[in-house]
């Protein structure tokens, strides 16, 4: 994790991680959660309605269809130096 942390800031995102353990909740972060800006949540499970431009990342039980959540990651940010 700290190194897509490390990524996703030189790449001048901005990175808030809790730390959560499995089975974070997308609530857990409300408190930066708007209608503007976009939000990416990584495996976070959506207790609560996600934002108006929310990217959920994940791929575990009914996602488990998708690419892991790395590559996931980089097609959405397609960042320059990864």
């Amino acid at each position: 994790m700290n190194g897509i942390v490390e990524m996703l800031r030189k790449n001048r995102k901005i990175v808030y991680d809790l730390h959560l353990s499995w089975g974070a909740r997308l609530s857990s972060y409300i408190y930066v959660l708007n209608s503007e800006d976009a939000f990416v949540g990584i495996e976070l499970t959506e207790d609560i309605p996600p934002p108006a431009h929310y990217i959920a990342i994940d791929h575990h039980n009914k996602n488990s269809h998708n690419a892991s959540f790395l590559k996931q990651l980089i097609i959405t940010f397609k960042p320059k130096n990864v």
